[in-house]
């Protein structure tokens, strides 16, 4: 049996499990592998596996090799991704693929538990990381040197379906901020680190990664706010892109679970509110109810900045910082 029909096996145990929609082996550049499912069109093929791509870069960028997965919930759906370790303990390869080479993503129902499902998947995951590590294989060459055939042969991997296009609208805002409004959001900060257990960082950011306030209680975690600021937005927007692309959905929030902490990121109009915690003896879903309930104090504070787009003039004479314009 080749390869692609092996690990297509795997994915096809992992989309019997309920509540599972579709699950996608893609490689680190954004290169399609197979799937299991039926929900994409064959243009969508190439444009979600490179949106996956980017949002797992990100992921990477931020938590490195401390990734294990992370989680992006939507009304509608959950998506799962999970990197596929180079070497699984049972593997005698002696040449594994690159670290964080591969990775899944899962798409699941909006109720689904994805922390149960990793667990649920593991061995299965195991079982494509041994298949890829023991064939040598690689998937190359680069998206952009394949010819009409050889798409063909990797679309014949993937199920498709009839392409539906729509179009978004964005409209424009500005936001006037003087000292009252940065000193409420920081007084808000200071109440969120009194009541949450084990924080190490957070930060409350604008659309493009333009950072309002943070507060690292921790300072032996190494951060650095303005990057990380940036790259949290980063992955959000990404995500929101993908979510819409492939499930026509906006999402609320992302959650990536990292060897010894997690990462938290809350979207809401006018940007992002980015937190870290240890997770030894952590009750994550204590974190989940107080997050949204500070990030409605924020949102709050935030509502009485934000003017219409026409009001510039009015807005650059009362600002206290540099407007921001999205």
């Amino acid at each position: 049996m080749q390869i692609i029909e092996q690990i297509k096996n795997n994915l096809d145990s992992i989309k019997a499990i309920s509540g599972v929609e579709n699950a996608v082996l893609t490689q680190r550049d954004g290169n399609p592998i197979t799937s299991s499912g039926v929900w994409l069109s064959k243009d969508e093929i190439f444009n979600v596996s490179a949106a996956t791509s980017a949002i797992y870069n990100v992921g990477l960028s931020l938590h490195g090799e401390w990734l294990k997965y992370m989680i992006i919930e939507g009304p509608k759906a959950k998506i799962m991704i999970a990197p596929l370790s180079s070497m699984p303990n049972n593997s005698t390869s002696k040449t594994p693929f690159p670290k964080n080479e591969y990775f899944i993503a899962l798409t699941t129902l909006a109720h689904v538990n994805l922390g149960s499902m990793f667990l649920k998947t593991k061995n299965t995951l195991d079982s494509i990381n041994l298949l890829i590590a023991r064939s040598n294989k690689t998937f190359k060459p680069p998206l952009r040197e394949f010819n009409e055939k050889q798409i063909s042969m990797i679309l014949g991997n993937f199920n498709s379906k009839n392409e539906n296009r729509n179009m978004i609208n964005i409209l424009q805002h500005t936001l006037g901020l003087n000292a009252g409004i940065y000193s409420k959001c920081e007084e808000i900060l200071q109440k969120f680190k009194k009541i949450a257990p084990n924080l190490i960082y957070s930060s409350i950011a604008f659309k493009g990664g333009f950072i309002l306030n943070s507060i690292q209680p921790s300072p032996d975690f190494n951060l650095t706010p303005d990057n990380e600021t940036a790259m949290s937005f980063s992955l959000y927007d990404t995500a929101s892109r993908y979510a819409w692309l492939l499930k026509k959905m906006n999402i609320n929030s992302i959650f990536m679970n990292c060897n010894h902490y997690m990462h938290f990121i809350r979207g809401f109009d006018e940007g992002i509110f980015s937190s870290y915690f240890y997770s030894n003896n952590q009750r994550i879903g204590y974190i989940r109810l107080l997050l949204p309930r500070y990030l409605s104090l924020i949102q709050k504070i935030l509502k009485q900045a934000l003017e219409p787009a026409y009001n510039l003039n009015s807005a650059m004479q009362e600002s206290f910082n540099p407007l921001i314009i999205r």
